[in-house]
């Protein structure tokens, strides 16, 4: 294990244990809406291609997950129809 996967780690720990309850609930319930949304509700087609091509630019695969791998697009859409007004 290199020295920064485990500072990492404990990076994460620590954070995950100062982070409110509610904090863990609410990143819970994101993933399970994002995990039922087939399409964008708000975005149409053209606006996701380009908020996919920025995110991309923004954090391109590597040898860590880019930003489709982790759906940023869907997770901008679901901010966008839930809590934007």
């Amino acid at each position: 294990m290199q020295r920064r996967e485990v500072l990492r780690i404990l990076a994460t720990g620590t954070a995950l244990h100062l982070a409110p309850a509610k904090l863990l609930v609410l990143a819970r319930e994101v993933r399970t809406l994002i995990a039922g949304q087939a399409a964008p509700r708000t975005l149409n087609a053209h606006q996701a291609a380009t908020v996919t091509t920025i995110a991309e630019l923004i954090l391109p695969r590597t040898e860590t997950p880019g930003a489709t791998d982790v759906r940023a697009t869907a997770f901008i859409d679901l901010i966008l129809t839930e809590w934007y007004e």
